[in-house]
């Protein structure tokens, strides 16, 4: 959460100078609190949708594997298990660059 000053004095001057702003007044300074979502917790979301795409194709793969062992086809196993090793490596690397992140999200 962050915490912005608006000077509002000047404005409504202006405005009653003008004859725009009866009844307008409190010159001086207010405080407003305006939440805004750190930028290391939109990196983490975004992070995370990934990998809920690489779960989602690693699902699809192992529907896929499924069949290819029902009909015993080895070279489809093959090639399904050299497509889940690189998601899985892919997930590795993600969780590793996910750390520094989450700690700042969760210390904000």
């Amino acid at each position: 959460m962050r915490k912005v000053t608006q000077v509002v004095g000047a404005t409504a001057g202006a405005l009653l100078f003008l004859g725009l702003g009866a009844g307008i007044g409190g010159a001086g300074q207010r405080t407003v609190t305006v939440e805004k979502t750190p930028a290391s917790c939109i990196e983490v979301l975004g992070m995370f949708e990934q990998t809920a795409g690489i779960g989602s194709k690693q699902m699809t793969l192992a529907a896929e594997a499924i069949q290819a062992v029902r009909y015993r086809n080895t070279a489809t196993i093959d090639t399904i298990t050299v497509k889940v090793n690189a998601l899985t490596k892919e997930l590795e690397d993600m969780s590793s660059r996910l750390e520094t992140p989450v700690r700042e999200c969760r210390s904000k």
